[in-house]
């Protein structure tokens, strides 16, 4: 299979994928995996969410109705007046042993509501999400469902074989949030609910055929921070640059104007609305590295929020929230406080505090809004304080897309207070300027200055060697990474991606094959 090649300006590159040989090895084969729940639901326990959990074995609660055999029995305890925004459960049970769930087709079980147990405004139980936990204990979400009577439903999700993070699966999620409070009585829950689960199978995949080679494809690639939405499954993804300083960072008391501003090369076409690329402005210090989603998480917050729109414009809003851990419903509501857009998301987007509370947003094409920012609210706002720089796809079909950024500054006057000019970078300043957090760290990627393009093909592709040649007849093909010391490729969603500079192979004429040898 080969593609047709590709003028880019000063280089012409093609792509081409060749296989060595017909021969494929396979996996040992799968076996079905099964919790039948038929003496003891042990290992079943809480993982986070502030609601009180109980889990039991019942054995009087069966899908089968065997007298002999029993279901898993979760009662949870929700008040959204006591817990807010963290009125949720997850539970977690980790299996005997890790497994490779990329040999598997799906994720089964059975689940049946209590009818005393408390119903949203929706009419359900709550938005029921189910996935696994990976061996980094991330999650893999494959799916959620919502019910609305008593009976027992046979649920099943999918599993995509190309997801990151598979071969190495530790256990079982299940999870219920129910703590928006912005939308009132619709998304909330208090009281007990009570749920069973039962016979809960991951099918392993019978095919024994061997997979489709993966498509090769070639594109070029520009210079900057390029962060993408690359965790499967997770809608609300938070994909962020943290500084690592933490003190000169506010501009609170300052007697000059603090501009904190980004500048975007690059970004989702309109097919993929609402992506977003955000600036989070988080008093505290010592915070862990885990935690991707400060903006729900911590009690104060100042967010500068850009995202495209259908008709290719974009716009930016400010938003803030003081007092509210483990909430953004002020951020949503009262805590908008003004509206900027532009003809296109490309270019310079800037907060300058003139003051404590008078702030000023200016889009690209140099348009500006005032507003005042509330003392009180301002207050909180001193140092110590973190810069978060980061990405968030919004929707399930934006997962996979990239913002490219080349520039990021704070200035106090005239003064240069942290800057990072991402088109000249050879790399992510990890030791002086950032540290990564976000929910898939292969996501967040700094292409070199120098850069020519990307190559990528699908994932999975085990044992697949991507090489190259400055011919297609009489030269020598050699493997791409130990022959020009390039760093390995990495899985970015649902592909493997490699940067290849202007020298590989030759100046001026490039060809790339995956090979797969017997």
């Amino acid at each position: 299979m080969k593609q047709n090649s590709k003028p880019y300006g000063w280089l012409a590159a093609t792509a081409a994928l060749l296989l060595t040989g017909a021969a494929q090895v396979a996996h040992a084969q799968a076996t079905d995996v099964v919790l039948s729940f038929d003496a003891d639901a042990d290992g079943w326990t809480r993982w986070w969410g502030a609601a009180v959990q109980d889990y039991s074995w019942d054995s009087s609660v069966d899908v089968a109705g065997s007298s002999s055999s029993g279901s898993l029995k979760a009662t949870i305890s929700y008040d959204i007046a006591a817990y807010g925004g963290d009125n949720q459960f997850a539970t977690q049970y980790y299996l005997p042993a890790q497994i490779d769930a990329s040999q598997y087709t799906n994720m089964v079980f059975h689940l049946k509501f209590d009818a005393s147990s408390p119903m949203r405004g929706y009419g359900d139980y709550g938005y029921f999400e189910y996935g696994f936990i990976a061996g980094d204990y991330s999650q893999i979400w494959l799916g959620a469902v919502s019910l609305t009577d008593n009976d027992w439903h046979e649920v099943a999700g999918t599993i995509d074989p190309s997801a990151p993070k598979l071969t190495d699966i530790r256990g079982f999620v299940f999870k219920s949030w129910a703590g928006d409070t912005a939308a009132g009585s619709q998304n909330t829950l208090t009281g007990n609910s009570i749920f069973w689960v039962d016979d809960i199978t991951l099918h392993a995949n019978t095919n024994t055929l061997p997979p489709a080679p993966p498509t090769l494809s070639i594109h070029p690639a520009s210079a900057g921070l390029q962060i993408f939405a690359s965790n499967p499954g997770s809608q609300y993804q938070r994909q962020n640059l943290r500084s690592i300083a933490t003190t000169g960072l506010s501009w609170v008391g300052k007697s000059q104007p603090v501009t904190y501003s980004f500048t975007v090369g690059a970004y989702p076409d309109q097919n993929h609305t609402g992506f977003q690329t955000h600036l989070f402005l988080v008093p505290g210090e010592n915070l862990p590295t885990y935690e991707t989603s400060p903006d729900y998480n911590e009690p104060n917050l100042v967010f500068l929020d850009l995202q495209n729109n259908a008709d290719g414009s974009a716009s930016a809003s400010f938003r803030y929230k003081t007092n509210q851990p483990g909430g953004n419903s002020m951020v949503y509501g009262a805590g908008t406080l003004a509206n900027i857009s532009n003809p296109t998301a490309v270019g310079k987007w800037s907060l300058t505090f003139e003051g404590d509370t008078s702030v000023t947003m200016t889009a690209p094409n140099g348009s500006s809004t005032n507003f005042a920012l509330p003392a009180e609210a301002a207050a909180l706002f001193n140092d110590p304080m973190y810069v978060h720089l980061g990405a968030q796809p919004n929707k399930i079909d934006n997962i996979g897309q990239s913002v490219l950024l080349t520039d990021f500054r704070i200035t106090d006057g005239a003064n240069v207070v942290l800057a990072d000019n991402f088109a000249m970078d050879a790399g992510i300043d990890t030791t002086n300027t950032w540290t990564v957090v976000a929910e898939n760290a292969a996501g967040v990627v700094q292409v070199p200055a120098g850069s020519a393009f990307w190559v990528n093909w699908d994932a999975p592709a085990t044992g697949f060697a991507l090489q190259t040649s400055d011919a297609l007849v009489g030269k020598t093909w050699v493997d791409v990474v130990s022959t020009f010391s390039l760093s390995p490729p990495a899985q970015i969603y649902k592909q493997m991606g490699i940067i290849i500079p202007a020298s590989v192979p030759a100046a001026n004429s490039g060809y790339f094959k995956l090979v797969k040898p017997d």
